[in-house]
């Protein structure tokens, strides 16, 4: 039975690191980008995959809800690409990609948060706020799953050949 593997990882991910012949399907758009795609892949063996296993079992949770497939076509690689390499397969890596979304964000954020606190402190204490917006972004961020400092992060120039 041929394979296929679906890679879960956003796309900045993917794009700095994936096993050859893998079809990027980020988790973020799963729901509805997902249901056509796999219909079409047809009585294939799907393998399922991500960084190390949490988002494959949140898609494959996806899949479970999709009457008109059959299960077990399906698999969750158990410890996503890092087990993958582990195990002495290789992937496709460009080495001098961009860091993903999630790392810039959190640069971002602790940059912010520190510059905040310095500024706070020496200069005028209204420069709090800073901290304090950022931390309430990302308490709102974790709530929702919906990070602002992230979206704008994607436009950023460095950014724009991930999209």
């Amino acid at each position: 039975m041929e394979k296929v593997i679906i890679d879960v990882r956003e796309k900045d991910e993917f794009k700095n690191e994936h096993v050859s012949g893998a079809i990027n399907l980020p988790l973020s758009s799963f729901p509805q980008d997902a249901p056509p795609l796999l219909e079409n892949l047809g009585d294939k063996k799907i393998i399922v995959m991500c960084l190390s296993g949490k988002r494959a079992a949140m898609a494959f949770d996806h899949i479970k809800n999709m009457s008109n497939l059959s299960l077990e076509n399906y698999e969750v690689y158990p410890d996503g690409i890092k087990g993958w390499q582990k195990e002495g397969k290789k992937v496709v890596a460009l080495n001098n990609g961009p860091i993903s979304i999630m790392r810039q964000v959190q640069i971002a954020a602790g940059s912010l948060i520190i510059g905040g606190g310095v500024l706070g402190t020496f200069v005028n204490p209204n420069f709090w706020f800073i901290s304090a917006f950022i931390g309430a972004g990302l308490t709102f961020a974790g709530i929702t799953g919906t990070c602002g400092l992230a979206a704008l992060l994607r436009q950023m120039p460095w950014n724009n050949c991930q999209q």
